[in-house]
């Protein structure tokens, strides 16, 4: 501290001055360090964990980025599967629960609902998901709940069952109406042990009916021959039900 004699330019009063100067600025770096430490405490982002790899992927399907996908996608998924156009513009998903196995392995399960042929459908999906490295990567669907329910869906059923001759099975997906109307002898014998069909058209006639159309093959003397019917569907009890074909 200066004496009370010292002159404003003696070298007391100079020495005086820079110890002040060093004071704060020292306390000016404390400061600095400090509010530092703090503003990474308060901002540091939590390492992104098995559920942001899930919704990391599905954003990446619903964008159908590949390239994207590839990156998200574990070693054993290097060349995944993407969603179809319909599924990637209507796709939406909630995370609803995950569990870690281990610390490497996890289960990721999400609520999603999309559409196929314009029909809504909702779903649970279990992803499985490991860690390799530092990061999180999806690694395939473990369970899908649900397979969708519409009328090409139900078409695809029923002729899998009349191939067969799965009586039960063909009634059960036959709409009240008509299912007494099928025989034994209708079904699992001859050209339709052969049947194959590919579905050109669904129109939507209200909530709960619709027709389609479909071009049927079947093998007569050696060769194919090739035919197009137009059915109904009808939505009743657990889902679309076939009802015969279209009038006119």
């Amino acid at each position: 501290m200066p004496n009370l004699g010292d002159t404003p330019g003696s070298p007391s009063v100079a020495v005086e001055n820079r110890r002040r100067v060093l004071l704060f600025a020292g306390a000016a770096a404390v400061v600095l360090a400090c509010a530092s430490i703090v503003g990474v405490v308060l901002f540091r982002r939590a390492a992104p964990g098995p559920d942001d790899a899930v919704q990391a992927w599905l954003s990446a399907a619903a964008a159908g980025d590949s390239e994207r996908l590839r990156q998200l996608s574990c070693a054993a998924e290097s060349a995944p599967e993407g969603l179809d156009a319909e599924t990637r513009t209507s796709i939406n998903w909630a995370i609803t629960e995950h569990s870690v196995d281990a610390g490497t392995t996890a289960t990721v399960t999400a609520a999603v609902t999309y559409t196929v042929d314009g029909y809504l459908q909702q779903d649970t999906w279990t992803f499985r998901v490991v860690r390799e490295g530092e990061d999180w990567r999806f690694c395939g669907v473990a369970m899908q709940l649900t397979e969708p329910d519409t009328p090409s869906t139900s078409l695809a059923a029923w002729m899998a069952a009349a191939r067969t001759g799965d009586l039960a099975a063909v009634h059960a997906m036959t709409c009240r109406a008509r299912a007494g109307e099928i025989s034994a002898d209708e079904i699992g014998t001859g050209e339709r042990q052969s049947m194959t069909f590919e579905v050109t058209e669904v129109r939507r006639l209200d909530e709960t009916t619709a027709e389609v159309g479909f071009t049927v093959t079947v093998q007569r003397n050696g060769g194919p021959v090739r035919f197009d019917e137009r059915w109904v569907f009808v939505d009743e009890d657990d889902g679309w039900k076939v009802c015969g074909p279209a009038v006119g």
